[in-house]
């Protein structure tokens, strides 16, 4: 996966938008895509914008989620979300968290 910076998070904001014109709520997504943890889709959507992915599918969120360890590079970007005084991103991470 590619270091952490600023333009992924971008990348996720987008991807975020994304996924809320195809699924209408995380939750739905959740769902849908079968992921129960609100760090592994922020993962997912950084990594869906990245591969210039057009639609979001249980494939590939399965084949996402066994490709990287998931557990600990969400545990790196949850911390530098959290970190962020980027009002959007602090936003974006409170509503996914509710």
């Amino acid at each position: 996966m590619a270091t952490f910076q600023g333009y992924k998070l971008n990348a996720s904001i987008e991807a975020w938008k994304r996924i809320n014109e195809q699924f209408g709520s995380l939750k739905t997504a959740i769902n849908e895509l079968k992921v129960g943890n609100y760090w592994a889709i922020i993962i997912f959507l950084w990594s869906f914008m990245a591969d210039n992915e057009p639609t979001i599918t249980p494939e590939k969120v399965a084949r996402m989620l066994n490709t990287y360890n998931v557990v600990t590079t969400a545990n790196a970007i949850g911390q530098a979300i959290d970190k962020s005084h980027n009002k959007e991103l602090n936003n974006l991470i409170g509503f996914i968290k509710h």
